[in-house]
């Protein structure tokens, strides 16, 4: 039986929008944001590393955890990258190239998801709704164009979850554990999410034949590895940033203003305690994920991972969602038990960590958000009777228009913005760098806590050889981190007071480059480098004006 015309315009449809939200991601692609952050860059350069030598900066050969400046990056995205820098150069737009990749696949899978889920007699309708929210989701666009573990580990385990709630045969459940192995692998908040999402999964799907053995003994596996996993990073090198990062690590002076001084009677310490504040923690920040704040007006507090003025979500994905929430509630089957499942355990990652509430840590939440809202359509349709072709369309209609001021700033004064953010100016600073200093016996840079070697690294693609034979390290710090003394003729210290105080050689031949702030008033720049808002960031000096 051939397929019907509705069915043919409603594929040619889902390819119009799918190659629309390629076009859209791909329009001035590693150009906005303007610049790399250091993590991007750390991957880009890992992966050259890998590629030429076989071997990270630290000289490990084909590590499974990556030490880089102390945070312990997962592999996946990394080995992904080496192909890439390969074919395409050590480039902004080919570290962040698997990023755009997963995001095209992200949306694809929202498609097959809603198929699943969905009412028969609504589903291809109702998963090209899907699909059209997550191309126009701001959240999701902003992260396609950035070299984010988080996006590929949530492509991944969005397909997993496919693979689990639709098939049966062994063979294919288990393409849908492979993918969640590579989630795991791929990006840390994956170690709480995947655990929990899978509780609810192997509790809903439970069966006493043979295939409820499979996948109990698959999800008890993977459980296992996920364990180990965390287990292994605890009591190793990687603790003493896995502890900094969440609630649970506190001074002596913060127990004693959070908990501590509001024992003021002997059963005080029934409620004030250490147990019961963490509890009372996690469940606050767990809550502001929630939150409008969150959701639609700001997003996350950091600068990489969301615009000024804008949320995670548009008001119209937001809206339905809780409408769709309340249906699945109301016709529950074991796939709708696990979509709401899904929605719940995503935030909590973020809830035991200090910041409360972030967009990396939560993008598991992408695309299960706008499959529920298909659902809040579908919804709609049967209430008010209406068709869901009408639906889809006007739902279509208001999501562009809400999207619009977003995309308007995005291609406009956010690439001025994102300079500053992602220190676009420094590849100008470290390319001009590489002119001059040959004229010079030192090079002195007083930012190091930046990373700024990666950075220069990256951006004058110094030889693995120079590299592997030249860095050199100061101790782990108290967060774990492990920054770079020496790359060549490269020096970093902390501040202009060190460079003075502790390198009196500073004004034979050498050249230094600080922040514009931290440059002594009676100092004449040699170079100035400014932003693309036209403001002083970087300022080269030399050091016999000291």
């Amino acid at each position: 039986m051939g397929m019907s015309h509705e069915s043919k315009i409603r594929n040619w449809l889902l390819v119009g929008i799918l190659v629309l939200a390629a076009g859209l991601r791909w329009s001035r692609f590693g150009d906005i944001p303007h610049g790399l952050n250091r993590d991007e860059a750390a991957l880009g350069y890992t992966a050259y590393l890998l590629g030429e030598t076989g071997r990270d900066e630290h000289g490990r050969r084909w590590p499974i955890r990556f030490e880089s400046f102390g945070d312990w990056k997962q592999p996946v995205y990394i080995y992904l990258l080496i192909p890439v820098v390969k074919i395409l150069g050590l480039s902004e737009s080919a570290v962040r190239f698997p990023s755009f990749l997963a995001g095209l696949a992200l949306i694809f899978s929202a498609f097959f998801i809603a198929k699943e889920i969905l009412p028969k007699k609504y589903s291809g309708w109702g998963g090209l709704l899907a699909v059209l929210l997550l191309s126009f989701n701001p959240w999701h666009f902003h992260f396609s164009r950035l070299a984010l573990e988080a996006m590929v580990a949530s492509a991944f385990f969005s397909w997993a979850v496919w693979w689990l709630v639709r098939y049966r045969e062994k063979r294919r459940v288990l393409v849908g554990y492979g993918l969640l192995v590579l989630t795991i692998f791929t990006y840390h908040a994956a170690l709480v999410t995947v655990p929990l999402w899978l509780i609810g999964y192997l509790w809903w799907f439970r069966k006493k034949n043979d295939e409820g053995k499979l996948r109990l003994m698959g999800g008890i596996l993977i459980f296992f590895l996920a364990t180990m996993w965390f287990w292994r990073a605890w009591h190793s090198q990687e603790r003493v940033k896995a502890v900094g990062t969440t609630i649970f690590q506190m001074t002596n002076e913060q127990k004693w203003e959070a908990i501590y001084r509001y024992r003021v009677q002997w059963w005080s310490s029934l409620w004030h305690n250490q147990y019961v504040y963490f509890l009372r923690t996690v469940g606050k920040n767990y809550l502001l994920s929630f939150q409008p704040m969150f959701l639609i007006k700001q997003g996350g507090s950091h600068p990489h991972y969301n615009l000024p003025g804008f949320g995670n979500f548009l008001w119209p994905e937001v809206v339905l969602t809780v409408i769709g929430c309340w249906w699945f509630f109301r016709q529950l089957t074991p796939k709708r038990k696990v979509m709401l499942w899904w929605l719940l355990v995503v935030p909590v990652a973020a809830a035991v960590t200090k910041d409360g509430v972030h967009s990396t840590r939560e993008v598991f939440w992408l695309p299960v958000v706008q499959i529920l809202a298909a659902g809040g359509a579908v919804a709609l349709v049967r209430h008010w009777r209406w068709s869901i072709k009408q639906v889809v369309l006007v739902v279509s209609v208001v999501t562009v228009l809400a999207a619009f001021p977003f995309y308007q700033y995005y291609f406009g004064r956010y690439r001025i913005v994102s300079d500053e953010r992602f220190f676009g100016y420094m590849k100008d600073v470290w390319l001009s760098l590489d002119k001059i200093s040959e004229h010079y016996d030192k090079i002195y840079v007083t930012f190091p806590f930046e990373s700024p070697y990666m950075m220069y690294a990256f951006y004058t693609k110094m030889s693995t050889d120079k590299f592997i034979t030249q860095v050199q390290y100061w101790p782990v710090d108290e967060w774990g981190f492990r920054h770079v003394s020496q790359l060549g003729q490269l020096t970093f210290v902390p501040d202009t007071k060190d460079l003075i105080s502790k390198h009196p050689d500073v004004i034979d031949r050498s050249l230094v480059i600080s922040r514009q702030e931290e440059m002594p008033a009676w100092i004449r720049p040699l170079v100035v480098w400014d932003n693309l808002g036209n403001q002083p960031e970087v300022v080269a000096w030399e050091g016999n004006q000291l």
